[in-house]
């Protein structure tokens, strides 16, 4: 029966998508920004050509090369070119689906204590329905396969299949480079749990929930790993064996990716110049942001626990207040692409709002706000967890100069993931925000366009 309700849920999806992805296909037929890159590319590894690269493309071929795989033998079977705008665009859409039923087990594995399937259902939709991934459902982008990617890594990691969660994380990795990130992340978290079952031995007795979240759990590992270190050789290499035997898979993914960035002298594949690593500090605060706009039903029943924390650890927030501040005032910056593109919504939100300086600074309390709600919504997983997941959003989004809410999606999607399912209530406006907003987009993008002086091609927002 739990089935059936999927399968119903999964085609009122699939059919919102369809009819989205018709209209805007029927508006923008032809390569649209990115596309121009990506399209092309493809098409030449369709005719074989795999000895043509262009450099202007900054991300690894793995999108290219899952359309060929499923584009060409379709298009031998059916004797059509499946490999043009419409083809290319459609693997976006059907992978949105994966996205959707890879999100929806996720949900039931982080929460198997929720015993209404409307529940998980509900979030497994507005999740997939997440505007900034959702809308580029009808473009070809690499973002919708990359965000499957590493969806499928994180399931197969948390059903500990490690081997295969290892196969997806480097398609990912492939798809996108700073997903190494993510991998590194689930590595992380399997070695942890082989210390854990060693301190669960030693000890002789279970962790608890409450130990696990506190730094109290870093001692418990300490102690375990202090202990190992004492023994004989034989028992520590039998230790390291298991751990390889796990993880040895990731190993291969990090050892690659190095390899690759040595080679490569950079993390970018292409346009190296306009993609140079820098410190930009406020990207935290605008992903804050973002999370707080898209969450908002979950982080609004949270405000009065906000100000009571503030009023119990004022010096805490002083200081976070003020390297806000720091941090808006003396590291803001701004991408040439940010301000020459006024085809994307982050042109009108720094132009408007975050280059404003009086403006920028009456934000700077929802910031705060912000960072505290994805804080919440994680403080019951282990303290690990917790730590890891803050690293990896640095190194996710400090080393970006642009603003770009697509950088956002995977470290918003990883919080989102472990926050217990909501009200009702909660569920329901999450969804409509996520509809109407994508619905809103679609029918800006094809009803309003205008042009610029030295192109004839209409241009459209977007994200």
């Amino acid at each position: 029966m739990k089935h059936k309700y999927f399968f119903v849920c999964a085609g009122l999806f699939f059919s919102l998508s369809v009819g989205l992805f018709t209209l805007v296909y029927s508006a923008q037929t032809k390569p649209f920004i990115d596309e121009i890159f990506h399209i092309p590319q493809t098409i030449k590894y369709c005719r074989g050509q795999f000895d043509e690269w262009d450099p202007k493309i900054t991300t690894l071929p793995g999108l290219y090369f899952v359309s060929v795989g499923v584009l060409m033998p379709l298009s031998a079977v059916t004797g059509l070119d499946l490999c043009c705008v419409f083809g290319l665009r459609a693997i976006n859409l059907v992978v949105s689906v994966v996205n959707f039923y890879l999100i929806y087990k996720i949900t039931k594995l982080l929460h198997p204590n929720v015993t209404e399937e409307w529940k998980v259902l509900m979030t497994a939709a507005n999740l997939a329905l997440l505007p900034p991934l959702y809308f580029f459902t009808f473009l070809y982008y690499t973002d919708t396969v990359s965000t499957c990617l590493v969806l499928l890594c994180y399931l197969l990691h948390l059903r500990k299949r490690p081997w295969l969660s290892a196969i997806a994380g480097f398609m990912s990795v492939v798809t996108r480079q700073t997903n190494i990130i993510w991998v590194a992340f689930f590595t992380l978290e399997a070695i942890v749990e082989f210390l854990k079952d060693e301190a669960v031995w030693r000890r002789k007795k279970k962790i608890t929930n409450a130990v696990e979240s506190s730094f109290k759990y870093l001692q418990v590992l300490n102690f375990a790993a202090s202990e190992l270190m004492r023994q004989d050789s034989y028992r520590i290499g039998h230790f390291i064996g298991r751990v390889l035997a796990d993880v040895i898979g990731y190993v291969f993914v990090g050892l690659s990716f190095l390899i690759f960035v040595a080679y490569n002298r950079s993390i970018v594949v292409g346009d190296k110049s306009a993609h140079s690593v820098t410190l930009h500090f406020p990207q935290l605060l605008y992903f804050a942001l973002f999370a707080s706009i898209f969450a908002w039903p979950l982080f609004i029943v949270k405000v009065r626990q906000f100000f009571q924390a503030v009023l119990i650890r004022r010096m805490y927030y002083v200081v976070a207040l003020g390297l806000c501040v720091l941090a808006i005032h003396f590291n803001s910056m701004a991408h040439p692409y940010l301000l020459a593109d006024n085809r994307h919504y982050t042109f009108y939100i720094w132009k408007r709002l975050l280059s404003k300086d009086k403006l920028r600074d009456l934000v700077i309390p929802w910031y705060i706000f912000g960072l505290y709600c994805i804080q919440d919504c994680i403080k019951h997983k282990s303290i690990i967890f917790q730590i890891a997941y803050w690293g990896c959003i640095v190194l996710n989004l400090v080393p970006q100069k642009l603003l770009e809410f697509r950088y956002f999606i995977v470290p918003y999607l990883m919080f989102r993931l472990q926050a217990k399912p909501g009200l009702f209530w909660q569920l329901l406006f999450e969804m409509l925000l996520a509809l109407a907003i994508n619905i809103a987009t679609v029918v800006l993008f094809v009803t309003k366009t205008f042009y610029w002086t030295d192109s004839a091609e209409p241009q459209r927002f977007i994200w």
